[in-house]
């Protein structure tokens, strides 16, 4: 699989995941399963190195307003 769809896949998964979620959940939550659908693919496609993705959620959650940076560090020690 080229290099563009190992990240195209992942990023189309997760935006479908986000809009279906709308239809249910409220937007933060919604942000959650598609930032999880994300990594998952992310991870199980290999287009990023599993200590790369299980890294994201420190970047992703705090500037996508899921949880505050202090809330998701403290689940990795």
């Amino acid at each position: 699989m080229a290099i563009n769809q190992k990240f195209a896949i992942p990023l189309i998964l997760s935006l479908v995941g986000f809009l279906g979620a709308l239809s249910l959940f409220n937007v933060t939550q919604a942000l959650l399963i598609g930032m999880i659908i994300l990594l998952v693919a992310f991870w199980s496609n290999e287009a990023l190195p599993l200590g790369v993705v299980s890294l994201l959620p420190i970047v992703l959650f705090p500037l996508l307003d899921i949880l505050d940076i202090k809330s998701v560090t403290a689940n990795y020690s």
